[in-house]
């Protein structure tokens, strides 16, 4: 399993995207996974693979999402 999840489910326009591109980034000791590693298997049934195989190669590592999708 993970060791830690950080999920930050951010409001549209509350900067999120400098969140996503500057600061998650660069945070220690944590994997930020960007949005489109994972954002079509969100929104799209008909994705091919199962969400948790997108996450598979960080299951040693802790991560960090951040999702204004969430929110909507």
């Amino acid at each position: 399993m993970y060791k830690k999840v950080l999920i930050h489910a951010a409001y549209p326009k509350t900067a999120s995207t400098w969140f996503q591109t500057k600061f998650y980034p660069q945070v220690k000791n944590y994997t930020y996974i960007p949005r489109n590693n994972y954002r079509n298997h969100l929104l799209f049934s008909e994705s091919t693979s199962p969400l948790h195989n997108v996450f598979e190669k960080y299951r040693n590592e802790n991560i960090i999402i951040c999702e204004e999708g969430i929110m909507n």
